[in-house]
């Protein structure tokens, strides 16, 4: 391996090197700790006392938690946490940025007023937790006064969450998991990642983002193999395609979460990877019809189907198995509740040229819990840890599983020290305890979405849209477009014959020499505009259903036809636009019409 950090840390006794062939990273999106397992300390199911969920009785009439310390004011009246009993959309996002983030926290002191209706008092000062309904609805004032209950305060109980609950159950929970930073999900995910952010919210970022040392720049230091699965756009493409090669060019390690289970059942262990990151397909996807990264407002249900799919996958090989070891976690809480307040640590702009923080003042603490599960068998069964993690943890467990006695990084280290934020390592096993691993039960199909096909909220992402049939146009293939908007790129709808792949369907893998364009003057095929030159894709763009086999690593090449089409006195011409390399990337338009002036 090449030379680890100069940081010397103390060890954990045991060395994970000798335990852990394989480490699994899945994170998934904007839930909190209380809502997808607070139920675990509740009576009807299981009633852990290990396990920091929620408290006291249910109302059996409402569903509502009646302990008084998880009430929330807003539109002059209380919220309660209550036990969802569908698995359905929601009626919208909930507010997860900066500011919604610190009004859900709602740092208080003593004799701060709690309830201005009976003029109650807070008692101490602290972070109350009891903001998540009254950002609801500054966020969403349109929302009707009458609800019965809102859904920032909604809980999941086991039977709507099968494949979570199966994991927490037959694994090691860890209640006190937090997000790095009370914000969205970009800059979260850059701290797990990288273990800092250039960037504080997601909304308004810059694109595409300023590029990061990744995990895996540092898995290539030390010799460390990793692969990336993924079902659309993997979220690091966001920021390595600035990168003149990128991470993306070796297709070996890039692949389809349709390969994993193949890749863990007979994949030899001398090309295997140490690292896998599994990724679902992102609700911000434009290409995602389906998006599975429980992402509100979307159900749980896609999700979970994707978590057992994964599960199963990682267990098809007893023998690797046994030395494999799964984190499931999410980036952040996604603005449901959760009565934990976070602990102080401080997270500042690391201070890059490139730095792209809107508000330049440092969070002070961490963002509010959010569910993990340690899945292996070098944890018990039915296990709680209560140690402080967040997913810098991931990076710090990594140093110590492959640079054993080092830190990852200065920055993490300096994080750690400051956070009191304990080692994974501390709560992993000395020898597997677990064997065969437990079957998953069958989960229900999903059968509902927020959308058909949300679109983007990431700007820039290139996308492939289908043109409308109109009037002298024949196609409603793929074309790459600048967010989705067909007149954003290419100019009037209509004005195109989008071919494709002639004679199959609109998804069908392209190939070098298909055709992307043609000019349409309205009655018959006009000529070639642009065809592709060759059948290497670019991970920053997006990869329709079936593209796959034909490989994914370098880039879109497009090739234009640099003449006005012959015998079309009246029709206009076209330029490609993209530069030198060749590669189209999001955001980039891929054609432009010319006038006659040649503007």
């Amino acid at each position: 391996m090449a030379g680890p950090t100069t940081l010397r840390m103390r060890f954990p006794s045991q060395n994970l090197g000798a335990l852990i062939d394989t480490i699994v990273l899945v994170m998934m999106e904007n839930r909190s700790f209380d809502h997808l397992l607070g139920w675990m300390s509740l009576p009807p199911y299981g009633n852990r006392k290990d396990v920091e969920g929620l408290r006291g009785p249910i109302d059996p009439a409402t569903g509502e938690l009646t302990d008084l310390a998880y009430r929330n004011r807003a539109r002059n009246r209380t919220w309660r946490p209550y036990i969802a009993d569908r698995d359905v959309p929601l009626r919208t996002d909930l507010p997860h940025g900066r500011a919604g983030t610190r009004v859900q926290m709602h740092y208080v002191l003593p004799g701060y007023l709690a309830d201005p209706m009976t003029g109650e008092k807070y008692a101490r000062q602290g972070f109350a937790m009891d903001g998540f309904a009254e950002a609801y609805f500054e966020e969403n004032p349109s929302v009707p006064w009458d609800l019965p209950r809102c859904d920032p305060m909604m809980m999941m109980p086991p039977s709507l969450v099968p494949a979570t609950a199966f994991l927490a159950r037959s694994f090691m929970v860890c209640d006190h998991w937090f997000s790095p930073i009370p914000t969205d999900t970009h800059p979260n995910r850059l701290m797990s990642l990288c273990g800092f952010t250039k960037i504080d919210q997601t909304s308004g970022e810059p694109l595409p983002l300023p590029d990061h040392r990744t995990l895996l720049d540092w898995c290539d230091d030390q010799k460390l193999r990793w692969r990336v699965y993924r079902q659309a756009h993997s979220f690091l493409t966001l920021f390595t395609m600035r990168r003149p090669l990128g991470l993306e060019r070796d297709r070996s390690r890039w692949r389809n979460t349709s390969q994993l289970a193949d890749d863990f059942r007979s994949e030899s262990s001398a090309t295997f990877p140490h690292l896998v990151i599994v990724e679902p397909s992102y609700s911000d996807d434009p290409t995602v019809k389906k998006p599975n990264d429980n992402h509100p407002p979307n159900p749980m249900a896609p999700g979970e189907a994707f978590l057992a799919d994964v599960y199963r996958a990682i267990t098809s090989n007893p023998g690797r198995w046994q030395r494999t070891l799964m984190i499931v976690v999410y980036d952040e809480h996604g603005g449901f509740f959760d009565h934990v307040p976070p602990f102080a640590v401080t997270t500042p702009s690391p201070g890059f040229e490139d730095d792209a923080w809107k508000d330049r003042s440092p969070f002070t603490t961490s963002g509010p819990r959010v569910p993990a599960i340690v899945v292996s068998p070098l944890v018990a069964p039915a296990s709680c840890s209560s140690l402080r993690f967040d997913h810098t943890s991931v990076l710090q467990l990594l140093a110590d599983w492959a640079t054993p006695g080092y830190g990852y990084s200065e920055i993490v280290a300096a994080r750690h020290a400051e956070g009191r934020i304990d080692r994974l390592a501390a709560a992993i096993l000395d020898a597997p305890l677990q064997g065969r691993a437990p079957a998953m039960p069958a989960v229900p199909p999903a059968t509902s979405f927020a959308t058909p096909a949300q679109r983007a909220t990431t700007a820039g992402t290139v996308a492939f849209a289908r043109l409308p049939r109109e009037a002298g146009s024949n196609g409603s293939d793929l074309v790459a477009t600048l967010d989705g908007e067909v007149e954003a790129a290419l100019g009037p709808v209509g004005a195109y014959d989008v071919v494709g792949v002639p004679g199959s369907p609109p998804r069908a893998p392209l190939r070098a020499g298909d055709i992307l364009l043609r000019a349409s003057p309205g009655d018959g095929p006009g000529p070639v505009i642009a065809r592709l030159t060759t059948a290497l894709l670019h991970p920053a763009g997006v990869f329709p259903p079936g593209v796959e086999a034909e490989g994914q690593g370098d880039g879109w090449y497009a090739e234009a036809l640099d003449r006005t089409p012959t015998g079309w006195a009246d029709a206009p011409s076209y330029r490609l636009v993209v530069d030198d390399s060749g590669f189209v990337r999001p955001g980039q338009i891929l054609l432009r019409r010319v006038d006659r002036a040649g503007a």
